[in-house]
């Protein structure tokens, strides 16, 4: 019972001690296929106004044969502009600028970029899929996150 009243004491302390720690990212887990949707869709949804991405393209397609008709027609149609870097056994195949897609795209080869994983960078948000194995993906909402890895972004776009 001491050790109750105690703990009881304490916690209001500690409570407000972890809010005061500042900004806190924001992390969703999603699970399966259909969660993988459901995040594709906060893409759509977000205010982004690009979105960056590096992306294992033979994996996308592998789970998601219709990907690039569906998703980065309804992107396109919604004026979300994007750059891609992309992965895939069959060489390069998305155009380098594609118009229609309000896209940019830069392929890599697999000998030096190995991914089994899809990241997503829209506004203040990554997306993180894993779309091999156990399929899922995190979503991690915090700026300063994001912005980070939209520079990593940026410099391995510029030096391809």
């Amino acid at each position: 019972e001491h050790k109750k009243e105690e703990l009881a004491k304490l916690l209001p302390e500690l409570t407000s001690l972890f809010n005061i720690s500042g900004d806190k990212p924001q992390v969703r887990f999603f699970e399966g296929k259909e969660g993988v949707l459901k995040i594709q869709g906060e893409f759509l949804k977000s205010k982004a106004e690009f979105i960056y991405g590096i992306s294992d393209f033979d994996s996308v397609m592998e789970l998601f044969p219709d990907f690039s008709s569906v998703y980065s027609s309804k992107r396109a149609q919604k004026k979300i502009p994007s750059k891609l870097i992309y992965t895939s056994t069959k060489g390069p195949f998305i155009k380098d600028v594609d118009k229609d897609f309000l896209r940019e795209s830069k392929f890599v080869s697999k000998d030096k970029l190995s991914l089994g994983s899809d990241i997503t960078i829209f506004g203040d948000k990554i997306a993180i899929l894993a779309l091999k194995g156990r399929v899922s993906g995190v979503v991690i909402e915090h700026k300063e996150m994001a912005n980070s890895l939209r520079s990593i972004f940026e410099l391995l776009w510029s030096s391809l």
